[in-house]
């Protein structure tokens, strides 16, 4: 029986060591620092886009909304290509694209169509201190009722037929555009046969001004144009334009 006991004793002595480091303090506990929310990459600025060789007309206005918000615009008029400029495939592709299967490459041969390119900015003045309010819309001529364009970028239209929407946008940003005009194909004067510019309801226009180059000049512009200068309209062209389609 004594065996017993010591033998008894010992878990007990084993228990109470256990118990006596359970309740030793414990060290600092550790903490972790707090893991700093992924920074948001700025939208890169929008810059003007550079004068190029083959540039035509540039149309410059500012608009601004009720709110103070205001837009440099600009838009330039690019000398027209042929059908068939390898170096210009993707006017005629977006037009393909816009209009359907009312176009086609083939149809653009025997008709010897050219594309005519406009591409537009809209930038923040460095007076605009708002955003430009998204419901105030700035329309782009020229106008799908006279020729069947495309538009990218800020002038994307989200439909089934967009070539046959006249193009708009609100607020900052790039776009371009492409017009397409049949029996142009080495002449590339039926550019002249449109208006170019901008207009707006429910804000105003000002510092409305257009400059055509000496190509544009070589290819027909600014002979016996009307400029249309208002509160709401910067637009130069024709008196009449001519239906392409």
């Amino acid at each position: 029986m004594p065996s017993l006991s010591r033998a008894t004793a010992i878990p007990v002595v084993i228990v109470l060591g256990l118990s006596a480091c359970a309740a030793q303090p414990t060290g600092p506990s550790e903490t972790f620092a707090p893991v700093p929310p992924t920074a948001v990459e700025p939208a890169p600025a929008i810059t003007a886009n550079p004068i190029e060789p083959d540039t035509l007309l540039i149309v410059r206005a500012t608009a601004t909304a009720s709110t103070g918000a205001a837009l440099a615009l600009e838009m330039q008029v690019h000398q027209s290509k042929a059908f068939d400029d390898v170096a210009n495939q993707t006017l005629p592709g977006a037009l393909i694209d816009d209009c359907g299967a009312t176009l086609n490459a083939d149809l653009f041969a025997s008709q010897a169509w050219s594309f005519t390119r406009a591409n537009i900015t809209a930038i923040p003045t460095s007076s605009s201190t708002v955003e430009w309010p998204a419901a105030t819309t700035i329309s782009v001529e020229p106008s799908a009722d006279f020729a069947m364009i495309s538009g990218r970028g800020s002038l994307a239209t989200d439909t089934a037929t967009p070539c046959h929407l006249s193009k708009s946008f609100a607020g900052p940003g790039r776009g371009a555009l492409s017009m397409g005009i049949a029996g142009d194909s080495g002449t590339f004067t039926a550019w002249t046969g449109h208006s170019w510019g901008f207009a707006i309801e429910g804000a105003t226009l000002s510092d409305c001004s257009f400059e055509t180059t000496a190509l544009g000049t070589q290819l027909g512009g600014d002979t016996n144009w009307i400029k249309a200068i208002d509160d709401s309209t910067c637009v130069v062209g024709p008196a009449t334009q001519v239906q392409a389609y």
